[in-house]
């Protein structure tokens, strides 16, 4: 299970990083576009499916890299 969350996380990844403009860092417009989590889209718009998309959408290389080196040492 844990080799599927990677791999989701990375492709997610790669997919917005091709759709955004930013070079390896993804810009805000992007991560809201693919379903970023944010406090007056959940709230007033009730688009509550971003509380689950946001666990998939990383910021920049470092941020992904980090969070799926933890989830791999976490399977150890």
């Amino acid at each position: 299970m844990t080799y599927t969350l990677i791999i989701i996380n990375i492709s997610i990844f790669l997919i917005t990083l091709l759709s955004s403009s930013n070079g390896f860092d993804i810009d805000l417009e992007t991560l809201i576009y693919f379903g970023a989590s944010n406090g007056i889209l959940v709230v007033i718009y009730k688009e509550i499916w971003r509380l689950f998309s946001a666990m998939f959408l990383h910021g920049s290389l470092i941020h992904i890299a980090m969070n799926m080196l933890s989830l791999w040492l976490l399977e150890e």
